[in-house]
């Protein structure tokens, strides 16, 4: 027993110093805190304090030091960036920006107070891959002066008061700022507060008065007189503000945006009261209410215990095969105790774990395909609700992708254990993505480890998730309310305007009136646009963040800056994370080692899609398919054009004006076709 103890105290020591050697190598060069120039803050102060940590050429922040284990509310990379040190603003605050070179928008701007933290920060910025460009009287920033040496404290005491001065200690080949004062104390001795600093015009203000009424004049810039008539007015190369390379990289466009929105606002308007006036009021909350109820079909309601059914299935054959596995390692000890040669052991292990294998994948292909072909089969025959019957498969879709995945992984997992090796993200492995894991397969076949992937907003099953610190009760109830919001927004669009449209069509697809039908596309395009705007906000922006922020789920990359896609195939790879992930992990990439192309690769997984939007939504399988040619033809046109406007006019026109309501036309008008028929 004191053997055993004596045994885990060294393992403890063992692991704390590897803990405290991963935290040394993961200090950063340089960190403290800054004032961060927010220029779109409205309710608020524009300089907001920040913690920021330079590792290398990575300059990231954070809301507090506290925050540093969580994402980085941002992070730039520095390399090759411009350093433009603006001196001295309104005679305390030392400010610096960051901006790129190539477009000269400004990445980063934030100032401190103490002269030798703003010298630290200069130095260790210009050392890791930024030009700096210096200000008169601040050329000389090789060296940060010690504390008697800052001017403002060669002429007597502060007027301010005490200030606490900022200690360095050099870490790897930067400098490292260590605050030696609380928050609060950070505000006292500044002068200003959030609130202050938004009432009087800018941080230091208030110092800088209390500083003229003791008879202390704070060092600042020097202020020319009048300009002269020889003075230059013409100094560098300029290009207008409605230029093509400024235009879109200069952030200071709000009048635009703002005649932008009074025009939409006067448009739509005018639809609204014309609607109004044509059909009166057709939206009504009650109807979707019933569509989504239970009805009286008994086939329909099996799919919800087939699905339950199902995934307790999967979750018996992965233990099955994990008890397995153990018995097979037991085995394998026992050989290995007899001293059965090497080679022989080796073969006995591959030899034992071929036929279990693939039973499992025998048994996880016929639970899938009953997940899959049950529902599908139930709702094709069965006479129900179109609502309905949708949210069905909707799930069913989602049930399967997240099984696949389930049994995947899981598999990969005992691979790795039939030849000795850890999987990174499990415990003990070298390869840590996030932290250091305390799972490790076979430990996650538990039903609570199940049920928590089943409800978690990830379609990629993994043994051990980043979680989130902490639960946002307010936060959650405020994205409760803007989904509701939303979601009635989006059904009054459907059934207020797109709805009628829709109905008005039938006549002329009927009589291929062609010039009629290019009238009713172009009248459905806007609400069609509006329409999947909120659905994409309500499911992905909103629904998704109430089901991680209930789940503790901490990775809520849902999407990427899609609206901005210069051609088809990149809005693809960034508008539904969560597929995509899928996709590349389960399909994409298992196609490359079993030694497929790229291309016979990626137009499987188009064809996957395909299936599975089809199965969700008519006409979708040949409009996924028709995204393949169309994804060359815009990846050829913007080689060509070799313009990001060009391309993200062409995505928005072909997918969202042209492609979508050509859909919902041709649906409606078989719908209405089979339902009259029938």
């Amino acid at each position: 027993m004191e053997q055993q103890l004596d045994d885990l105290q060294q393992e403890n020591s063992r692991l704390r110093d590897m803990v405290q050697q991963k935290l040394q190598e993961d200090a950063p060069d340089m960190s403290g805190y800054l004032l961060k120039h927010r220029p779109y803050a409205a309710m608020s102060s524009h300089w907001a304090r920040r913690w920021f940590a330079l590792n290398g050429s990575l300059l990231s922040y954070y809301r507090k030091e506290q925050d540093t284990s969580h994402h980085p509310r941002g992070l730039i990379d520095i390399q090759g960036m411009v350093l433009e040190c603006e001196g001295l603003k309104q005679r305390r605050f030392h400010t610096f920006n960051i901006v790129n070179p190539s477009s000269g928008l400004s990445l980063i701007r934030a100032s401190c107070q103490e002269e030798a933290v703003f010298r630290g920060w200069i130095q260790a910025l210009g050392r890791h891959g930024c030009s700096v460009r210096h200000p008169s009287g601040l050329d000389d920033l090789r060296d940060p002066p010690a504390a008697s040496d800052i001017r403002w404290r060669e002429q007597g005491p502060d007027p301010r008061g005490p200030v606490s001065s900022a200690a360095f200690k050099p870490t790897g080949s930067g400098v490292t700022e260590t605050a030696a004062s609380s928050e609060a104390d950070y505000t006292s001795e500044s002068g200003m507060s959030d609130a202050s600093s938004s009432r009087h015009g800018g941080p230091g203000q208030q110092g800088s008065r209390a500083a003229a009424a003791a008879g202390h004049k704070p060092p600042g810039k020097h202020r020319p007189g009048p300009m002269l008539p020889s003075a230059p007015v013409h100094t560098e190369c300029r290009s207008s503000p409605l230029s093509g390379d400024r235009f879109m990289h200069d952030a200071k466009h709000s009048g635009i945006l703002t005649l932008m929105v009074v025009v939409l606002v006067c448009t739509n308007l005018r639809l609204i009261l014309e609607n109004f006036m044509k059909y009166g009021w057709l939206f009504n909350p009650a109807r979707w209410i019933d569509l989504i109820t239970f009805s009286g079909n008994w086939q329909l309601h099996s799919c919800w215990a087939v699905l339950g059914f199902c995934t307790l299935m999967a979750f018996w054959i992965e233990a099955l095969s994990a008890r397995w596995l153990a018995f097979q390692q037991k085995s394998t000890i026992g050989a290995s105790k007899k001293e059965v040669p090497p080679a022989h052991l080796r073969k006995r292990v591959q030899a034992d774990g071929w036929w279990p294998e693939s039973l499992t994948s025998l048994l996880v292909t016929l639970n899938l395909g009953a997940v899959f072909l049950w529902p599908s089969f139930t709702v094709f025959h069965a006479d129900g609700e179109a609502a309905y019957c949708g949210v069905i498969m909707m799930i069913t879709v989602v049930h399967t992708m997240k099984l696949v995945s389930y049994s995947h992984c899981n598999q990969d997992y005992r691979l790795a254990r039939r030849q000795g090796k850890v999987r990174p993200g499990e415990r003990g492995s070298h390869e840590p993505y996030f932290g250091f894991s305390n799972v490790r397969y076979p430990e996650n076949i538990t039903l609570r480890s199940l049920a928590h992937f089943l409800l978690a907003p990830t379609l990629c099953y993994q043994a051990h998730y980043p979680k989130s610190s902490r639960f946002r009760v307010r936060w959650l109830f405020r994205r409760m309310l803007q989904l509701l919001v939303v979601i009635g927004t989006m059904l009054f669009i459907v059934e207020q305007y797109i709805t009628p449209t829709v109905k008005n069509s039938i006549a002329p697809i009927s009589d291929l009136n062609w010039p009629r039908i290019i009238e009713r596309v172009l009248k459905l395009a806007l609400p069609c646009l509006y329409g999947w705007l909120c659905m994409f906000a309500a499911l992905f922006h909103l629904w998704l963040n109430v089901i991680a922020e209930l789940t503790y789920f901490g990775d809520r990359e849902f999407y990427k800056a899609w609206w901005d896609s210069t051609t088809v195939g990149e809005y693809w790879r960034l508008w539904n994370m969560p597929v995509h992930k899928w996709m590349l992990r389960h399909v994409y990439y298992p196609c490359i080692r079993g030694g497929a192309n790229k291309i016979v690769a990626g137009l499987l997984v188009f064809f996957l899609s395909a299936v599975g939007h089809e199965v969700l939504w008519p006409y979708a399988f040949v409009g996924i398919i028709s995204q393949v040619p169309m994804m060359w033809w815009t990846e050829w046109l913007y080689q060509k054009v070799q313009s990001k406007i060009t391309g993200n006019v062409i995505f928005w026109v072909s997918f969202c004006i042209i492609g979508q309501p050509i859909a919902l036309m041709l649906y409606y008008h078989d719908y209405f076709v089979l339902s009259s028929k029938s």
